[in-house]
């Protein structure tokens, strides 16, 4: 498997983009932003601010949910049917009851990825030689 390191840039210009689809939503009338409980934390502090949303702790009928990843589809399963749901990064290939309403990037099944907020050892900015290391 191979290992790929998402660094802060990425994930300010993910947040940008989700951003901008949400706002450009038309019929979205989120009130609050929740996020999944680790990894989706991050993303639902960044989105909350930039939204002007409150950060919440539990989930309504107008709450953006966020995640991280999207991985294999469990973590999101169990959220009862989320209406708004907004990810950096999603699985290809994955089989969901629902797909997320917003994500910022599809991705490989064969890519572990890190993210900033996981290993306080990794990289601050892009080195090629730690991006591709095999497991």
């Amino acid at each position: 498997m191979i290992r790929e390191c998402i660094y802060w840039d990425d994930v300010a210009q993910y947040i940008t983009m989700l951003q901008e689809n949400i706002e450009a939503h038309p019929f979205c009338k989120l009130d609050s932003v929740f996020g999944v409980p680790r990894g989706g934390l991050i993303p639902a502090v960044a989105l909350s601010n930039r939204l002007k949303l409150p950060l919440i702790n539990h989930i309504g009928a107008h709450t953006l949910i966020c995640e991280d990843i999207i991985d294999s589809g469990q973590t999101i399963a169990q959220i009862p049917r989320p209406r708004w749901v907004a990810s950096l990064l999603v699985r290809e290939g994955l089989r969901l009851d629902y797909w997320p309403t917003w994500y910022a990037r599809t991705c490989s099944p064969d890519v572990w990825f890190v993210f900033p907020w996981e290993d306080p050892r990794g990289p601050t900015k892009p080195d090629r030689r730690w991006r591709y290391e095999t497991l």
